[in-house]
């Protein structure tokens, strides 16, 4: 394994939300298959992870595009979605795709909500709420491994 001779402080995952459709080869139904691999690696068990969905920005746009909605049905049949949705419900039903795609990454691999982050790189505030959950989550399992020695 790549991680055997390593000293991991953390793990960050980093998966570009908007690449769900075919013209993307849904590069992110192989980037949660991907990361239920790694972070299932027994190297990992006790290194912090962190989860960010990146491209927020790009994923909301592509959606809004007049093939979105459906090329992300195509990725996640199982999502559920009305026939004709307004303007309005777009933002909602947005919202609701991306905790779909947060469910997905967490079927492949069970990961606390506090340590997932949606948004865009290019975003100064998002980076830096990332990094906040980086320390946090590191801070936790040193604690967590503190207690068991």
């Amino acid at each position: 394994s790549i991680f055997a001779d390593q000293k991991l402080d953390a793990v960050l995952y980093i998966g570009s939300i908007d690449e769900f459709s075919s013209s993307h080869n849904s590069n992110l139904l192989l980037s949660i298959k991907v990361f239920g691999e790694v972070m299932s690696s027994p190297f990992l068990k006790l290194v912090p992870k962190v989860l960010f969905l990146n491209k927020f920005d790009l994923f909301k746009q592509q959606l809004k595009e007049e093939s979105g909605w459906s090329e992300f049905q195509k990725a996640f049949p199982d999502f559920e979605l009305p026939n004709n949705i307004s303007k309005i419900q777009q933002e909602e039903y947005i919202n609701e795709a991306v905790k779909h795609i947060t469910l997905k990454f967490k079927e492949a691999y069970t990961i606390k909500d506090n340590s997932i982050r949606c948004g865009s790189c290019i975003d100064s505030d998002v980076v830096g709420d990332v990094f906040e959950v980086i320390c946090e989550t590191y801070v936790e399992a040193a604690l967590a491994f503190a207690s068991l020695n």
